[in-house]
């Protein structure tokens, strides 16, 4: 009996010792990676958020923006549930289909039947010891069996690509019936149910929120959440803003003056409660404050006329022409615009803006180049490439005969129709439209395989259209024309691993190293060369890749702090 104890006891540790390293080692790998993602993720909303509220992005883009980001943001989460519960996202491709998740646990179970079989057939307990290599093959022999049982179809999981706000917030509110206390799933289901149009359940979600914030979180995150609430609350009182949202207006205004969502609708409130004077006045300081191009301004403009018509007075004086943006405005524009169209070439209205903004700052070498590329992405769609005719020649960007600038041409009103026909196209009209300029200038490009600008081009368009593999090799062949192009390698890098649901490759990997080699303080290659490390057991190097990656990120920023929580769970610190 004694024997059958310490059998039973041998097998258990030995079986916690081999299953243990096989369970956990992916997993955290994958909820490291998932968690950089998200770090990213959150990092671009951050940024859309600052720029919507400096006007530098009109609403439609900023909320565009956020439904892109928030999508891949969800993607990511649903990686990082999937590594902490142990299921996959996808199927045996990955190696994360239902019997990938099963092998250890049927080894578990087959190992100790197999060798209890082998013992009642040919065991002995007062037989001398076999020697270890004699034992081979009867382990193999388990294992090959345990293998074949755990074979078959890996079966697909989720889909990310094309969930559609409905199956969002449905799959939020699993989650979250998981994990009550999730505050970024909370948030995350908010701004769902508020793209949704779905305002009581996002005032439930952010209502929420603000129960779950720590007692110490900074106060701009607790006027934040004071804010949308708020804007929540008036939404769903069909534009209504009530006692309570007020409140929560006048909350987030003594955290962050510069709100101008709060103030807006604080004004709005005072108009609806006949304090007629005190809106004017709100409307008058808020347009005063407003950048010269802020989409809002217009509006903003509008309400103050009117709430001085009812008062019988003459403001003109008091307020700004949003129509005549400064040369200033219009140079930090163009930084803003070029950064977009860099990061899809498909968004016309950021091309059409990009080229007005170098014009207007007196800069027409870059606006005709700014032109061309344009025109070059849009050769095979009519209704763009005439707009980009006309707005040429409203901005004297084409040469006239004598070699000088043309007059001015067609009216801003010409060029406007033309965007809103663009505009009035369905979403299905629009990415058939696209789909057939990105096959035109990767048509175009077999003639003239030498364009750099192109391939890059070519490459983030099909990143756009969810065309992957497309997107690699057009960015391959981009790399062949710039081999040491580090962010060529860095968006490749990161095609690869959305390929790899997220999870890093050895191809990506390799390029990591050569984006380490030539920018040794890359925190994504630092972060991922790291888990690297640490999956083969080099914990030294994984911690020397960690401290860098750490100390290139600003001192007291949220990100290094959520990074750094990262790594010492990763370390076991």
């Amino acid at each position: 009996m004694i024997f059958w104890v310490i059998a039973a006891g041998l097998t258990a540790i030995a079986l916690l010792a081999i299953l243990r390293p096989i369970l956990s080692r992916g997993a955290s790998r994958a909820l490291a990676a998932a968690d950089y993602d998200i770090e990213v993720y959150r990092s671009q909303l951050a940024e859309v958020e600052r720029d919507a509220a400096r006007g530098q992005l009109p609403p439609e883009e900023a909320e565009a923006a956020r439904t892109e980001i928030g999508r891949r943001l969800l993607d990511a989460d649903r990686r990082r549930e999937a590594a902490r519960t142990g299921t996959a996202p996808g199927g045996d491709e990955k190696g994360g289909g239902l019997p990938h998740r099963l092998a250890p646990y049927t080894v578990a179970a087959l190992l100790p039947a197999a060798a209890f079989g082998l013992y009642l057939e040919l065991g002995n307990p007062g037989a001398p010891d076999r020697p270890l290599a004699l034992r081979g093959d009867e382990v193999r022999a388990a294992q090959a069996q345990a293998q074949a049982r755990a074979g078959g179809d890996g079966g697909g999981g989720m889909e990310a690509e094309g969930q559609s706000l409905d199956q969002a917030a449905a799959a939020l509110r699993q989650r979250l019936d998981r994990a009550p206390d999730d505050i970024e799933g909370w948030l995350m289901l908010a701004r769902t149910e508020m793209a949704r149009g779905s305002y009581d359940a996002a005032v439930a979600a952010f209502e929420r929120v603000r129960t779950l914030l720590p007692a110490d979180a900074p106060g701009g995150a607790r006027g934040e959440a004071a804010g949308a609430l708020a804007e929540a609350l008036t939404l769903a009182a069909e534009g209504v803003v009530t006692p309570r949202a007020r409140t929560l207006f006048e909350q987030a205004i003594a955290r962050d003056p510069d709100d101008v969502r709060a103030e807006f609708y604080l004004a709005e409130a005072d108009m609806q409660a006949g304090r007629i004077e005190a809106a004017m006045e709100r409307w008058i300081a808020l347009a005063d404050a407003a950048p010269p191009d802020a989409p809002y301004l217009p509006a903003v403009i509008e309400r103050a006329r009117g709430a001085a018509a009812q008062l019988d007075r003459d403001i003109a004086d008091r307020l700004p022409d949003p129509a005549a943006p400064s040369v200033s405005a219009g140079i930090e524009d163009s930084d803003a615009l070029a950064a977009r169209v860099e990061a899809d070439p498909m968004d016309f209205e950021a091309w059409i803006g990009l080229i007005r903004a170098r014009a207007e700052a007196g800069k027409d070498a870059a606006a005709r180049a700014a032109l061309a590329e344009a025109r070059a992405v849009f050769a095979q769609a009519p209704v763009p490439r005439r707009a980009l005719d006309r707005l040429a020649a409203d901005l004297g960007l084409e040469p006239g005969a004598d070699g000088d600038a043309a007059p001015r041409g067609p009216s801003q009103s010409d060029i406007q129709s033309d965007i809103e026909a663009v505009q009035a196209m369905s979403p299905e009209e629009q990415r058939a439209m696209i789909a057939g300029m990105v096959d035109g200038l990767a048509a175009r490009l077999e003639d003239d395989p030498d364009d750099l600008q192109g391939w890059r081009m070519l490459g983030r368009s099909y990143r756009v259209l969810g065309r992957t593999e497309e997107a690699l090799r057009a960015l391959g062949r981009a790399q062949e024309l710039a081999p040491e192009d580090i962010d060529l390698m860095i968006l490749r890098a990161r095609l690869m691993r959305e390929r790899a649901d997220g999870a890093p490759t050895a191809e990506s990997l390799a390029l990591m190293r050569r984006v380490k080699q030539a920018r040794p303080d890359s925190v994504e290659a630092n972060w991922f060369l790291a888990l690297d490390a640490l999956e083969a057991g080099d914990r030294q190097a994984a911690e020397a890749y960690f401290d860098t990656a750490l100390e290139a990120l600003p001192e007291g920023s949220e990100r290094r702090a959520m990074l750094a929580r990262d790594v010492a769970r990763l370390l076991g610190d």
